[in-house]
């Protein structure tokens, strides 16, 4: 375990550093690199997790998003509705039954985050920190302090106080950096349940990581399944 965690904060800073290095040529050029890395390897990682029906609807999303722009950001946005229904009936151990929905509602999840583009840079930076300021301290409060286990069935490992506190300093921080407190704490549960919906693809799939390109980490996906909601709903405030 102290390997994996040293992995993890060493990936994490080299990670850090290559965003300052794009940001230092260019804010929006740092924005178009990111979102691209994400959007391909999210892509990629959800192929292999939900197989050629995943490619499928995410060119049907495409296509309609070229011809009907509107009904697929909707989409898009039910989407992400679903996912947060889902994410509280894992919080009161009930079962929507979305595993046959699952390659739609990530093909709709994955063209979300092309709508992120047009978000200003720094408020694009905002969101990525709300969802990292959320993982880190529930990732760090639930390793030492975590007691009650099993909160969401999808990440049995995942403690009731690591989600309290990374919820609480998540909805803190956005505050501080301009935002509502109802607005920084809607988006601090929506990185929840966008962490809680990748642990569920990758359950159905039967792996632990979404890829192995981040040491410590797992996969493109898997550092940033609570980005995505934060990108997408900020855009709205």
């Amino acid at each position: 375990m102290g390997n994996e965690l040293i992995q993890r904060v060493l990936t994490s800073l080299g990670l850090l550093g290559v965003g300052l290095f794009l940001y230092s040529i260019s804010s929006d050029f740092a924005r178009d690199v990111i979102l691209l890395v994400m959007i391909i390897g999210s892509a990629i990682e959800s192929s292999s997790l939900l197989n050629q029906q995943f490619m499928a609807y995410l060119f049907f999303v495409i296509v309609m998003a070229w011809f009907f722009p509107s009904l697929a950001l909707v989409l898009a946005g039910l989407a992400w509705f679903v996912i947060f229904l889902d994410f509280w009936a894992q919080v009161f151990d009930l079962e929507l039954l979305l595993v046959k929905a699952y390659a739609l509602l990530q093909a709709c999840v994955v063209y979300g985050a092309y709508l992120a583009f047009e978000i200003p840079p720094a408020v694009f930076f905002m969101a990525i920190m709300i969802a990292v300021v959320m993982d880190v301290f529930a990732f760090l409060s639930g390793k030492f302090f975590g007691r009650h286990r099993g909160v969401i069935s999808s990440s049995p490992n995942k403690s009731l106080e690591g989600f309290m506190v990374g919820f609480l300093a998540s909805s803190i921080f956005g505050a501080l950096m301009g935002l509502m407190l109802w607005q920084s704490a809607l988006l601090a549960l929506m990185a929840m349940a966008g962490d809680a919906w990748a642990s569920s693809i990758k359950r159905q799939a039967r792996v632990k990581d979404s890829g192995y390109i981040l040491p410590g980490h797992g996969g493109i996906l898997d550092r940033v399944d609570s980005w995505l909601p934060c990108l997408f709903l900020i855009g709205f405030f």
